[in-house]
């Protein structure tokens, strides 16, 4: 039997509820029921596995699947097949920085300034398995704007972008150890999230934050610290900003791509010419 951990939302709801620990909740007849179960079920304990390595992944572009920021900085509307929904989970707007073979990797559109990581939406609303729509919506991705020159709040979106794993694309720096005193401030804003990967939750990661690029980062009696020139994602193995663990880590986006750095592009592309004209 594969035990899978709840939703934080949920949890908190049940312990509001003090229902007891040997609860077994489950649905019957369209509703959702819970008994006092005898016996403890079987617990199978989960034995972390530190991450050593993140992506690369490739990025698929969203076509069906449009949203608009609010002007509140906070919520952005999202349409999707006739209905639009409003949400709150995603990071602020930054500066895109990737340029390049780079950039051109990572799918983001030339003309793009800004851009923010969006959290996954919703699963419920997924009509549609194996395309773009549906990995967005069960695990986020990236949205890319434009700002408008007529005004400096205006943002136009021109793209939003599904992450999948893949053999090349987006690249990140090696593990680093995240600093755990950073974390309660990026927590009290609501930026640490609960995993939804499977590969990641297999692990026994809970938490994951994406940084924005350039982000300062700070933390009572500490200096401020800037862990990410491009961004980078966080994550955290205990069960919340007062329980750091060892394995807890970052990975920072790489400003290269199939192994080529942006000084090294020309040299690239003219070593990719001359195969070309020799064929």
């Amino acid at each position: 039997m594969d035990l899978h951990t709840l939703p934080s939302k949920i949890v908190d709801s049940i312990e509001s509820e003090c229902l007891p620990s040997n609860t077994v909740i489950f649905c019957q007849h369209g509703k959702w029921v819970y008994i006092a179960h005898e016996d403890k079920l079987p617990v199978k304990e989960q034995v972390p596995v530190q991450l050593e390595s993140l992506g690369p992944f490739g990025t698929r572009s969203v076509d069906d699947i449009s949203l608009q920021l609010a002007y509140d900085g906070l919520t952005y509307d999202l349409y999707y097949n006739g209905t639009t929904n409003t949400y709150n989970l995603r990071t602020p707007v930054a500066r895109v920085t990737l340029q390049g073979l780079a950039s051109d990797v990572a799918n983001i559109p030339p003309n793009a300034t800004h851009f923010c990581w969006i959290h996954p939406p919703s699963p419920s609303l997924i009509i549609k398995e194996n395309c773009p729509a549906e990995q967005f919506l069960k695990t986020g991705g990236y949205a890319y704007f434009k700002l408008e020159q007529q005004s400096n709040a205006a943002f136009q979106t021109l793209r939003i972008n599904a992450l999948y794993e893949a053999t090349n694309g987006l690249e990140f720096e090696e593990r680093k150890e995240w600093r755990c005193k950073y974390t309660e401030q990026l927590w009290n804003d609501g930026r640490f999230q609960p995993t939804v990967s499977a590969s990641l939750v297999e692990k026994g990661v809970k938490y994951y934050c994406f940084l924005n690029p350039d982000e300062c980062v700070t933390a009572t009696g500490q200096a401020s610290w800037v862990p990410c020139a491009h961004g980078g994602f966080v994550f955290l193995y205990g069960e919340d900003e007062r329980h750091p663990h060892a394995f807890d880590c970052y990975f920072s986006v790489a400003d290269n791509c199939l192994g080529v750095c942006p000084a090294d592009e020309n040299e690239k592309a003219d070593e990719v010419l001359k195969s070309i004209n020799n064929i």
